[in-house]
């Protein structure tokens, strides 16, 4: 038997990327003993809740003649060095058209800095026809192992802005 129980601490700033799709850390652990001579079998993986990011978080865009920015601040007290930028480019609306599924949310990229820039597209594919973007919306999350936008991991998202 064991004279005394070791304890080990994780800091946040060591965890890994959340997941986007469950927006909660996946772990597991085994026991090893002080000579590591012997180890245990893994443990089940337990599936620990991430405390909800606040969507709230102060942005900007500016719309050039050719180009998109957006500037945010980062949230004070959280260790994120990377963001996952995530776009929605749509064609002029139609009265009782369904967003979420017409345009869904593409993944643009990764980045470790609190600014995106880009390049206006000159044409999307819409339903198999090419089409001009008129409008967009953008979302910067946390990031994520797995390149799918979670609202629930999302720093902020944009209200859809005219190009």
């Amino acid at each position: 038997m064991a004279e005394y129980i070791k304890k080990v601490i994780i800091p946040k700033s060591s965890l890994p990327a959340i997941g986007a799709v469950t927006g909660s850390y996946k772990v597991r652990y085994r026991i090893v003993s002080d000579d590591l001579n012997r180890t245990s079998h893994w443990s089940p993986i337990h599936k620990l809740s991430v405390t909800p990011i606040s969507n709230t978080v102060p942005y900007d865009i500016q719309v050039g003649e050719n180009t998109i920015t957006t500037i945010w601040n980062a949230i004070a007290g959280l260790p994120i060095s990377s963001f996952d930028v995530y776009l929605r480019w749509m064609a002029d609306p139609v009265s009782g058209e369904d967003i979420e599924e017409k345009y869904p949310w593409e993944y643009a990229t990764t980045i470790g800095t609190t600014s995106y820039s880009l390049i206006k597209p000159t044409s999307i594919v819409v339903d198999g026809i090419s089409v001009v973007p008129t409008r967009f919306q953008i979302s910067v999350q946390v990031f994520a192992y797995n390149k799918q936008r979670n609202a629930e991991a999302a720093l902020f998202t944009s209200e859809i802005t005219s190009l």
